[in-house]
């Protein structure tokens, strides 16, 4: 499967991001303490795929807004992981 080759809108990359990339990942920090370098390299990797080359960027905390204010309810991952 070419994840990387498709054509989606920033919707759908932010849905699959959700979906597939971090389905499994909220089990960890239910056990062991996530570090900050862990989050940087995950949020790093989630903003590559993205964005993926594109001239304009928004601040992922923009696409992190909900829906309602105007975002795309993009999951803070260092949030969540100090939640769980």
């Amino acid at each position: 499967m070419d994840v990387y080759g498709r054509d989606l809108c920033l919707t759908q990359r932010i849905q699959y991001v959700h979906t597939y990339l971090l389905a499994k990942i909220w089990h960890i920090p239910q056990v062991f303490p996530v570090s900050k370098k862990h989050v940087r390299k995950i949020t790093t990797a989630i903003s590559w795929y993205i964005w993926k080359g594109a001239i304009l960027r928004v601040p992922l905390s923009t696409l992190q807004r909900q829906t309602e204010s105007r975002g795309l309810g993009l999951i803070d991952i260092a949030a969540k992981c100090r939640t769980l």
